[in-house]
């Protein structure tokens, strides 16, 4: 059986523009503008100061990694909670990038090729004018010659 991959942007137009979303860490009324899921798999900021919560099916994703994108293109990875949360870290200022995937044991079919399950992903993007300036990002650099 095979695999559908369920894509899924999180972040709705009533948060703000794609580009230049700024959270304020310390916004004691994020909870009231962001707190709650607006989509199927959503990732959500809470009152916590980088802390968000991962929401499925309208109940909290158990179990799950997050992971994060950060200004200098290094990347983090986090498990999320029995309550679907996860902090994060936010060294930099700038644009963050949030992605997590999970798997539902769903069979189907699509286009006349049958499926047995469905991998769903979410991400989030945010940027923040708080923190450290990174000069000169990079993405990492492979090696295929380790002499």
């Amino acid at each position: 059986m095979k695999t559908v991959m369920a894509v899924v942007c999180a972040l709705s137009a009533s948060l703000a523009s794609a580009h230049n979303l700024w959270i304020e860490p310390t916004s004691s009324d994020m909870q009231a503008v962001y707190g709650e899921p607006e989509i199927r798999f959503d990732i959500v900021p809470t009152s916590e100061p980088y802390t968000f919560a991962v929401h499925f099916n309208g109940a909290p994703l158990k179990r799950g990694t997050l992971k994060v994108i950060a200004p200098s293109l290094w990347l983090q990875v986090h498990d999320i909670d029995e309550q679907g949360l996860v902090r994060i870290h936010a060294p930099w200022r700038g644009q963050y990038v949030l992605d997590v995937d999970t798997r539902e044991q769903r069979s189907g079919e699509v286009a006349g090729q049958r499926y047995d399950s469905m991998v769903h992903r979410a991400t989030l993007s945010f940027s923040t004018p708080e923190g450290a300036v990174f000069e000169n990002p990079r993405p990492a650099q492979y090696r295929t010659n380790y002499q």
